[in-house]
């Protein structure tokens, strides 16, 4: 009797032995699952492996490309909303479609406001600092630095002002090399620039009145001398 009870308890000792040591789908299927992610290209996150080990020095310059992705993306908004601040002028609004010639343009880079004269009209419109005039100019007026006086412009010449050590500065540049060729820059030089009010007699006298509202608006203000 002793010896069947001594056999079953063998039996019963060596079946909890083999349940033990077998392991259970749900272990086999983590160490399948270990053993592919350890495959090359995948990932290892097995306890110890390099792929969980903490790299400070990689960890800081991922930080600093996070950071100075940051001040980038910052310093590019701070640049559009400075954009989006700027005053926006719609000349296509304003000006009349006579005075929408190609061919040139007109670009204030004075701290003041200046007016130009349409190419094909007596009409003038205002162009703030920092703005550009997108269609050729007869002319333009600065009341501040240049009172009475108006500058006329040839056609075809794109026209860039300024203030250099406190004295206007007019700058060209065309569309192609063919046309400074063609002698734009000379006709500016021979027929252009500064008029004044002798210019301005001589032309009413020839019945040309279409400089009248430039002449008018370039006019000194006489209050601010008071």
């Amino acid at each position: 009797m002793l010896k069947r009870i001594l056999s079953l308890f063998a039996v019963v000792t060596l079946a909890m032995s083999a349940a033990y040591a077998a392991p259970t789908n749900s272990e086999a299927a983590l160490a399948d699952a270990r053993e592919t992610f350890a495959e090359p290209g995948g990932f290892d996150y097995r306890d110890g492996s390099p792929a969980l080990l903490f790299d400070e020095l990689q960890l800081e310059q991922q930080l600093e490309a996070r950071k100075q992705a940051a001040e980038a993306e910052a310093t590019t908004q701070s640049a559009a909303n400075a954009e989006a601040k700027k005053p926006q002028y719609d000349y296509q609004k304003v000006v009349l479609p006579i005075d929408r010639v190609e061919g040139g343009s007109y670009t204030n880079h004075s701290p003041f406001v200046t007016w130009v004269k349409g190419e094909n009209s007596d009409r003038v419109y205002p162009v703030p600092p920092g703005v550009t005039f997108p269609w050729t100019i007869d002319g333009f007026a600065d009341p501040i630095n240049r009172p009475g006086e108006v500058y006329k412009v040839i056609d075809g010449l794109h026209t860039f002002y300024n203030l250099v050590d406190g004295e206007p500065s007019v700058e060209f540049s065309s569309n192609n090399k063919l046309a400074a060729i063609a002698g734009l820059t000379v006709a500016q030089s021979l027929k252009g620039g500064w008029k004044d009010a002798s210019w301005h007699a001589e032309i009413r006298a020839q019945t040309d009145f279409g400089w009248d509202n430039l002449f008018e608006i370039s006019r000194p203000n006489l209050a601010s001398n008071t």
